[in-house]
């Protein structure tokens, strides 16, 4: 057996307590490893004093020219330059978690890396730098201290001068992770997964929530660049949907909250009435809510919101429900988060994660995944990849008519149950979504493409 060397760090004060631990050999009358055995329990901070290892990147192809599309308003389509390229990580899986620009256009990415081992699946999250706005990248890091076999990053987020958040773990207790070395070292910390509002004291009662779910979150920075507060959005989904039948009988609450400590302790929680909604079909009225959310301040101060709604009763049973069904809806406020518009739902199911950012020109980028093409309530088509949206008035409308298309693949030919009783023609082969808006008004996005399967990357600008 092997000896773990740990350093324990302790909220409560600014010192730090340096210890060894043997895990092969515990030595309960230490009284230094019994002190910092508490600490531990009391604070759930630690962080792996050694270097994480590191998982070399594989570059499918350099990046080459690629068109993208806009809608003309109508009906057809204008084409525009852009650039592509692929990454596929060594040894499993990847498919991008966050982007976040931080100093002179300098980008963090942060991907899920997942693979099979002894027949489970794993996934770990992985942490690349680019310092020319994407183009290249460093080695993969692997991040360390996985709470669940599947650690899935999420909310990657740059709160300046090298600092790096982001949230993992998925079901409660969700765990967040924290870097102030550009992503060299982590530390991490456990939240509870209930928040600041007891049961029953809220006009939706969530029975405790937790911020575990995709998304960008809302950043107010100094004159300096670091962040002074940012917000997230978060769910009761994980708490709700492990009894029987939970696609059709969950009813999620979505909440924002606030953090003026870079994601360590969260406060001023608002659980808002406009994101619930109800739905008649086959005569009965289903209450349905969101279940992840990313927010971006506008250039007026409002604050946006990209919301993925839960999935509509029509899709409860034929197809099978999944979450491919989901959604994609826009809520602002203009009051700093205390009360929202209602909902704009775009998109009823197929497409969402959207992710909200404020171009340099003004004005509010939305972009999203393409898991199913539904159209009108129906399939309209085999094809996958992600789209994006402008608004010019700070997210208060959005011209669906003038979407992107900023790629797209077929996938499948075919509705219905096959040979092995898998439902097929709403299979999930792209998902997930992150972008990052460059200085010069360059955008970086990127996806998973499950078919390479890896993650793309497209350097693009928007257009009128």
């Amino acid at each position: 057996m092997y000896c773990h060397k740990f350093w324990f760090r302790s909220t409560a004060t600014d010192d730090t307590v340096w210890a060894t631990h043997d895990h092969a050999r515990p030595v309960p009358n230490d009284r230094i490893t019994m002190a910092v055995l508490a600490v531990l329990a009391a604070t759930s901070v630690f962080a792996l004093a050694e270097e994480p290892p590191v998982l070399k990147s594989v570059f499918l192809d350099p990046w080459k020219p690629h068109r993208i599309k806009q809608g003309d308003g109508k009906g057809g389509w204008v084409w525009r330059d852009a650039e592509y390229a692929r990454i596929k990580l060594a040894g499993g899986y990847g498919g991008v978690m966050g982007l976040a620009r931080m100093e002179n256009d300098h980008v963090a990415l942060v991907s899920a890396w997942g693979r099979r081992v002894e027949g489970k699946k794993i996934e770990r999250p992985v942490l690349a730098i680019s310092k020319d706005g994407g183009r290249t990248w460093g080695d993969f890091i692997v991040v360390p201290n996985a709470s669940l076999p599947v650690h899935r990053a999420t909310s990657l987020t740059h709160l300046g001068q090298g600092k790096l958040v982001f949230q993992a773990g998925g079901s409660p207790p969700p765990r967040r992770h924290f870097s102030s070395d550009y992503g060299k070292t982590w530390q991490y910390v456990d939240e509870p997964n209930k928040r600041l509002t007891p049961v029953g004291k809220t006009k939706h009662p969530t029975q405790g929530w937790t911020a575990a779910g995709e998304g960008n979150q809302l950043v107010d920075r100094d004159s300096n660049g670091s962040a002074v507060r940012i917000a997230e959005f978060g769910s009761n989904r994980y708490l709700i949907e492990q009894g029987p039948d939970p696609w059709r009988t969950r009813d999620v609450s979505g909440k924002i909250a606030w953090s003026s400590d870079g994601g360590r302790t969260w406060t001023d929680e608002v659980e808002p009435p406009e994101w619930h909604h109800e739905v008649k079909f086959n005569g009965k009225i289903h209450r349905r809510g969101f279940v992840e959310g990313s927010f971006a301040r506008a250039a007026n101060g409002w604050i946006v919101a990209g919301l993925r709604t839960d999935i509509p009763p029509q899709y409860f049973y034929d197809p099978p429900a999944r979450d491919n069904f989901c959604g994609t809806a826009v809520s602002v406020s203009k009051d700093d988060g205390r009360t929202w518009t209602k909902p704009q739902i775009f998109f009823e199911a197929g497409r969402h994660h959207a992710n909200v950012q404020l171009l340099p020109n003004g004005d509010m980028l939305m972009t999203f995944i393409v898991r199913i093409d539904i159209q009108d309530g129906q399939l309209a088509s085999f094809k996958h990849g992600c789209e994006a949206m402008v608004s010019h008035d700070n997210g208060l409308t959005w011209d669906t008519s003038r979407k992107y298309v900023l790629d797209q693949f077929e996938h499948g030919h075919n509705i219905g149950y096959n040979q092995d009783n898998k439902y097929q023609g709403y299979e999930c082969v792209a998902g997930h979504i992150a972008t990052t808006a460059l200085s010069d008004g360059t955008i970086l996005t990127s996806y998973g493409n499950y078919q390479i399967p890896g993650m793309v990357l497209i350097r693009w600008k928007s257009g009128s």
